[in-house]
């Protein structure tokens, strides 16, 4: 005979198998990588490959540039990625995975280069994208990132966005690009779902059955 305890434990036990759970991670790509050497310049031929994620520039020329301290006017305080003008920046993961696009630092490509105009574009799985734009205000002559944060840039395959095709009108680089992995909660499927019922039924029906002694 089974005992009343035996009864309660077993069907907790179902009710919590039912209900797994994936927790968020953050990924910050912050190139620190890209040139371990120090280069005053460096061409970083495409892609960049880095924590599961890609990123890629194809254009006229690909690929991307990166500028060591030496290089004064263009080296913005940490090392970012500059795409070669012309070129279309595409991110995405490695797996195919879904992700949000938290935030991403700005710079102009040059100190004194006008203020870039930058417009990212999310698309979506299912299909359907979202756009933001960003402009950089950073005083003309000061080499300095400035931190974007993004809105509603979820649930996405990739995202896009474009390197000015001329230096008059405004050239960028980036860095500190910071992605959210791993939102999803799971849903119990069916079968699963049957057992979480049957298991508080058992749950229920013992404690009531106790209550009645």
């Amino acid at each position: 005979m089974v005992s009343r305890t035996t009864r309660i434990r077993c069907g907790l036990a179902v009710v919590l198998l039912a209900v797994p759970c994936l927790s968020a991670a953050t990924i910050v790509l912050d190139f620190a990588d890209v040139n371990p050497g120090n280069a005053n310049v460096l061409y970083l031929s495409q892609p960049y490959v880095s924590q599961g994620f890609i990123l890629s520039s194809a254009g006229p020329t690909p690929g991307f540039n990166t500028y060591g301290t030496g290089t004064t006017g263009f080296f913005s305080g940490a090392p970012g990625l500059s795409p070669l003008t012309g070129g279309v920046v595409e991110l995405r993961a490695a797996d195919g995975s879904t992700f949000a696009l938290s935030s991403l630092d700005v710079a102009r490509n040059f100190a004194f280069d006008p203020p870039p105009t930058v417009t990212f574009t999310g698309n979506l799985a299912g299909g359907g994208s979202v756009t933001q734009t960003v402009t950089v205000t950073t005083p003309i002559g000061t080499p300095a990132f400035q931190n974007f944060d993004f809105t509603g840039f979820n649930n996405l395959v990739s995202v896009n966005w474009n390197q000015a095709s001329t230096a008059a009108a405004g050239l960028h680089q980036f860095t500190g690009v910071t992605i959210e992995t791993g939102t999803t909660t799971a849903i119990p499927e069916p079968s699963s779902m049957l057992l979480f019922g049957t298991g508080a039924v058992v749950a229920f029906a013992v404690s009531r059955k106790r209550l009645t002694y």
